[in-house]
């Protein structure tokens, strides 16, 4: 997505396809959430259907292909976050690192102004502070101190960011 506007694009493009989806389909899912590329869907008719909605899906448009991850395993993935349901039904959630993942930010040393640096820093502390249950935040803040200090971060410009970050976590409410 090369041009500032191709999420804006995309994510009015997959509104319009969510909507014929939705109308043109005799059973409806509990809910359905979407951002640009990814869709969770939690399907309540049983096992069968789920196919069906799919090859509905797959109909509609024929150059957007669909996969399904089925949520049996205990575990569901949405966008870069990993869904986990313990023993006792509730849920928890970590920072999913899919197989395309390769761990590449900006390293220190290339010639990017440091505001986009910290930037990086931000958000992906901010996400670690504010998505990521109790369980698994302190284990992501710890990799990533790692990791941006291997790719030639301060260690006080690293702390500087995961004390902003936490206090925009503190000050902000979290996302619902």
């Amino acid at each position: 997505m090369g041009s500032p506007l191709s999420p804006i694009v995309a994510n009015h493009f997959m509104e319009k396809f969510e909507k014929k989806s939705l109308e043109t389909y005799f059973l409806k899912p509990n809910y359905l959430i979407s951002f640009i590329d990814d869709m969770s869907v939690n399907w309540q008719h049983g096992d069968i259907d789920p196919n069906n909605f799919l090859n509905h899906l797959k109909n509609i448009f024929d150059d957007i292909k669909f996969i399904m991850e089925n949520g049996d395993k205990n575990f569901i993935s949405f966008l870069d976050i990993l869904l986990l349901r313990k023993r006792d039904g509730s849920l928890r959630n970590k920072v999913l690192k899919k197989k395309a993942h390769i761990n590449s930010y900006i390293h220190a040393n290339l010639h990017h102004h440091l505001s986009q640096k910290m930037g990086v820093f931000n958000m992906l502390f901010t996400r670690a502070l504010r998505i990521l249950d109790k369980e698994h935040v302190d284990e992501e803040i710890e990799y990533l101190r790692i990791f941006f200090l291997k790719n030639g971060y301060k260690r006080r410009d690293i702390n500087k960011a995961i004390k902003k970050a936490k206090f925009g976590a503190t000050t902000r409410p979290p996302f619902t």
